[in-house]
């Protein structure tokens, strides 16, 4: 069976440089979608709301960081988490980068 249709799907965030400065792009979520979207509608945060992860962070750190309302990129790196990353907000960002690694026991 082939759907002509998504009924709902929600692209990943993105990193782009604006006007001298990073902004992590949120896309909307869309619904009754087909095919590649290259017009999507966009949630841009400044970078003054993210936090990018240091690679001596541990959970409580970076946990810290949710806790005030800031969205987290992880850097590439392999992290020992004693506990798990707690979201605070519905629309709150974790993201990734290139070979990231979490690990808890």
């Amino acid at each position: 069976m082939t759907a002509k249709t998504s009924p709902k799907i929600a692209e990943k965030p993105f990193i782009s440089f604006e006007s001298e400065r990073f902004v992590l792009n949120v896309p909307k979520l869309q619904t009754d979608s087909m095919g590649s979207n290259f017009d999507q509608e966009v949630t841009k945060i400044d970078f003054e709301n993210v936090y990018v992860t240091q690679l001596t962070d541990d959970s409580d750190a970076i946990n810290a960081k949710l806790a005030q309302g800031l969205d987290v990129i992880i850097s590439p790196g392999i992290y020992n988490l004693k506990t798990s990353l707690r979201v605070t907000r519905s629309d709150q960002v974790i993201l990734g980068m290139l070979h990231t690694h979490t690990l808890s026991p």
